[in-house]
């Protein structure tokens, strides 16, 4: 692309009849917008067509199931084992043309990562009876008979994904599925042809790209994704991943995409927030060096300073975002127009693009972007509008936080005049502590962003703003939308009142650095996110931390991708955890706990500091006082109900949409 900020990164790709306009490839995330039955659907259409529309070079379509119900993964999951399937998939690839994307579709076999529940009660099937990942079903051992099938089905819906109109299809090899459960030697212990040597363990993944490549033809061009390294012992390493990497160039692979990671080693796959930008590029590298094909690198890349030198530099020929795209779908007309500082971060923290996708069966959505996922009912403000169109009205925002920012980036984008007003010194609110935590720091990039963004589109901000309902009324607001955040909850516990601000404070003061901690005894009350980062935190400057939890688990409500690196990193730094334990007192440099059960006696925890990690309270009382004072009244973010940032953040766009509509259902 000429002219453009980054030239090796939007220079035109091409591979046999594959020519993509860019280097940038959006790699298949499942999203579970299909329809019950495996169908394609407007709402996934629609989300595509947002990533397509914003200058995606190459597109791969979720993981397509193709074996049903046997292989399927996602509690909706796209389907083509069926001529049936086809339509809907042409339409989905037809639409994705006509903003000049290329368009590839994964196809795969679950194996023993699905569940019995998603394969109507059958049970899984992979090479061994072991399973996928700890905790996960076991399956039983696959027939030679039904192995061919399955090699016969992938054939299948190759060629019918040709039929539908796909310049590509990307075989899955990769993350524990069926492919890669016969490629390892953790799952696969099989004793005849199919296990063993590298070579036996090969033999059915083969096969299935030798099918494929029979039903699609010679001038098509096959991708295959596969984990180049499973990072878990007892599993595959990079020393078996070029000699994996030519197995399938010369079985008729045009294109490797590299990831890593396994069922056993998730956070590989899908990297929490304190992994580095593009940490496994190194993997792709050595296989194109080694084998001269074309790849694409995948793993943590948000910017396009980086994208561009992997390209410049030769570590890969493409390189692949998923949750980077998730995060805004602009990112390529964005990048290649220069306009870096406009792009929406991915901050890698998984809450609603893997976490409660993968573990809760809901559809895909984003933390940092209310719109993912909802194309299809907002198309206007994916657009760059708010609602419908109402005359200006005067709207002030109480609150910098996630949620008043959002509130007044969106009521702006709609036409109104905004100010926002904030108590503290700098906006951000709780962003500005959660960042703190090592390894947290991506959340700063949201914050500016916000910042930017607020600023870009013409909110008017005053920091430092004491504000009462006579603040309000002299700005003339017309609409408020109350964002005040929430306050460390403090329970009844005897002796808990008193002590605070002299031995015990809360984790909001730790982490403004408003408490000099280090070489103390110190305990965190409360074990979940906030209580388990802070003592992460707090670990980290030399102080002997222990963290005690009403709860049986120690961070029940963490991300479980992010959670088991957070509390092997905990245990790494000698904190001693207390799970299902209640304060009964505070007295005289320790906490008296008692076991929930009361099975057991009590226990005293002595210590030099305490720390509140113990929840979030609204901060709503403005939000009464000025109810009836003004036409439109709306809350959101904490002040509403605390939550996590993807929780502000919807509610901010829910707010700002929802003052235009007040003020358009009185017009009518």
């Amino acid at each position: 692309m000429k002219g453009t900020a980054y030239p090796n990164l939007f220079s035109e790709f091409t591979v046999g009849s594959f020519s993509a306009r860019n280097r940038v490839v959006m790699a298949p995330m499942a999203t579970n917008f299909a329809t019950p039955d495996g169908g394609t659907s407007e709402r996934l259409i629609q989300y595509y067509e947002a990533r397509a529309r914003g200058g995606t070079g190459t597109i791969i379509v979720e993981n397509t199931n193709v074996d049903y119900p046997q292989g399927a993964n996602g509690a909706v999951q796209l389907r083509l084992d069926e001529d049936r399937f086809i339509p809907g998939l042409s339409t989905l690839v037809e639409r994705l043309h006509m903003y000049g994307a290329r368009v590839v579709l994964q196809i795969n076999h679950a194996g023993a990562s699905t569940r019995k529940e998603l394969a109507c009660g059958l049970q899984p099937v992979a090479p061994s009876p072991i399973p996928a990942s700890r905790g996960g079903e076991v399956p039983r051992e696959i027939t030679g008979a039904e192995m061919d099938a399955i090699v016969e089905r992938f054939a299948q819906a190759a060629y019918r994904a040709k039929r539908a109109g796909f310049d590509s299809v990307e075989i899955h090899g990769g993350h524990s599925y069926l492919l890669a459960q016969f490629m390892s030697p953790l799952t696969n212990t099989r004793t005849d042809q199919y296990g063993g040597s590298l070579e036996n363990r090969m033999r059915f993944p083969l096969a299935v790209v030798r099918a494929v490549r029979r039903a699609v033809g010679d001038g098509y061009t096959l991708f295959l994704r596969f984990s180049a390294d499973e990072f878990v012992e007892g599993g595959r390493t990079a020393e078996e991943a070029v000699p994996i990497a030519i197995m399938f160039r010369d079985a008729g692979v045009d294109i490797l995409h590299v990831s890593a990671g396994n069922g056993y080693s998730l956070p590989k796959q899908i990297e929490p927030m304190p992994y580095e930008e593009g940490w496994r590029v190194y993997l792709a590298a050595e296989i194109r060096k080694a084998t001269g094909m074309p790849v694409i690198t995948v793993g943590t890349i948000r910017n396009p300073e980086f994208a561009d030198l992997v390209i410049r530099e030769g570590s890969a020929d493409l390189v692949a975002m998923g949750r980077g795209l998730i995060a805004d779908p602009e990112w390529c007309n964005k990048a290649a127009s220069g306009r870096q500082s406009d792009i929406c971060p991915c901050i890698s923290c998984n809450v609603g693009c893997a976490g409660s996708r993968i573990f809760g069966d809901v559809p895909l959505k984003c933390a940092v972007n209310p719109l993912a996922g909802r194309e299809w009912l907002f198309r206007d403000a994916a657009g760059g509008a708010a609602g419908a169109s109402v005359s200006a009205k005067r709207v002030v925002v109480v609150g910098g936080g996630p949620a008043g920012l959002t509130a007044a980036i969106y009521a702006r984008k709609a036409g109104h005049d905004v100010t926002l007003l904030e108590q503290a010194e700098s906006t951000g609110g709780q962003l500005n502590l959660a960042a703190v935590p090592p390894g947290k720091s991506k959340i700063g990039w949201f914050t500016a962003y916000l910042n930017r963004s607020a600023e870009k589109a013409g909110v008017a901000i005053r920091c430092g703003a004491r504000v009462t309902a006579n603040t309000l009324v002299d700005l003339g607001a017309d609409a408020v939308v109350v964002a005040t955040g929430s306050r460390p909850a403090c329970p009844p516990v005897p002796g808990l009142a008193s002590a605070l601000s002299r031995s015990v404070v809360t984790a909001h003061e730790v982490l403004a650095g408003k408490v000099d901690v280090s070489g103390r005894r110190v305990v965190v009350c409360g074990g979940g996110l906030v209580g388990c980062e802070t003592a992460l935190y707090l670990a980290g400057m030399r102080n002997v931390v222990s963290v005690v939890e009403m709860l049986p688990e120690i961070g029940r409500e963490v991300d479980p991708i992010y959670k088991e690196e957070l509390l092997n990193k905990l245990e790494d730094l000698g904190v001693t955890f207390f799970p299902s334990r209640k304060i009964v007192t505070v007295q005289d440099g320790h906490l008296r706990v008692e076991p929930c059960d009361r099975q057991a006696a009590p226990e005293e925890i002595p210590f030099d500091l305490a720390v509140l990690a113990l929840g979030a309270v609204p901060a709503h009382e403005l939000y009464y006082e000025i109810q009836g004072l003004f036409p439109v009244v709306v809350r959101a973010g904490d002040c509403d109900r605390p939550g996590k940032i993807i929780d502000a953040v919807w509610q901010g766009f829910v707010a700002a949409r929802s003052v235009t509509e007040a003020f358009l259902s009185q017009k009518s």
